[in-house]
């Protein structure tokens, strides 16, 4: 067992943590799924209390009600839970900084949706929309041919 960490050592970590208490579920290696809660979070890494325990250095899949996915690896192990190191880009860690600053300041867990995201998709379903006007309607393909039984020969029904 793991002692925890006396302020000194807590004082070194890189991103504040976070005490919330989000529900989600996790994937280990062997595609076997489990339910979990979150414990503490910060943008570089997660505690979770889940069901399964995964070895260290695994890769685990979280889904985090109200967040969505988030990969990381098993950095630390105790009776029930497990830390991650969250494996994530740049923008990622941001989005994960203002929920978690969300969360802190009262606001809901429910995920807010990015304004440039929402401006994005409403420019593709545009552009979706003039693409398909502009195409033409597809002319159907002509019916299978058909042996004339008395003749012999193939003649096609629709150009009858």
């Amino acid at each position: 067992m793991i002692p925890s960490l006396t302020g000194s050592e807590a004082d070194k970590r890189r991103a504040k943590r976070h005490q919330v208490s989000v529900a989600g579920r996790y994937l280990l290696a062997d595609r076997t799924e489990w339910d979990c809660q979150t414990v503490d979070m910060s943008p570089i890494g997660l505690l979770l209390r889940g069901q399964a325990r995964p070895y260290h250095g695994q890769i685990v899949v979280v889904y985090l009600a109200g967040l969505g996915r988030i990969e990381g690896t098993v950095v630390r192990l105790k009776a029930d839970e497990f830390a991650l190191r969250i494996q994530a880009t740049d923008r990622k860690r941001e989005q994960l900084a203002a929920w978690l600053e969300g969360l802190a300041n009262g606001e809901s867990a429910q995920r807010r949706i990015d304004p440039a995201v929402l401006e994005r998709a409403a420019e593709q379903a545009a552009l979706r929309a003039r693409m398909q006007a502009q195409t033409p309607p597809e002319a159907p393909a002509p019916s299978q041919p058909a042996v004339h039984p008395a003749v012999g020969f193939r003649t096609y029904l629709d150009s009858l």
